[in-house]
């Protein structure tokens, strides 16, 4: 446990098939991200950020997550906001 929150180490969470299978964008291994109350999983390759849910990974809205130390909130923003560009018909 960390924080006294009952948050569970990113090591807690690596035993989830969604984590081992990598990123769904880009298929890169994911590097986990502890932020006292939450945990969530960064793929260094392309930026984006993932939560366990159920053994599914759910892509992490920028608005919603407290932050963390290995990536700005900034540069979150901008990887969602250049995936609906790009989605765009």
């Amino acid at each position: 446990m960390n924080c006294d929150t009952g948050a569970t180490s990113p090591a807690d969470h690596r035993r989830s098939s969604a984590v081992a299978q990598g990123c769904p964008s880009c298929g890169e291994a994911l590097r986990g991200v502890l932020n006292c109350d939450v945990v969530h999983w960064l793929c260094p390759e392309c930026g984006r950020c993932w939560e366990v849910e159920t053994n599914w990974l759910r892509r992490v809205d920028p608005s919603n997550c407290p932050g963390c130390h290995a990536q700005s909130k900034t540069m979150c923003f901008e990887i969602l906001e250049a995936d609906f560009w790009y989605s765009a018909p």
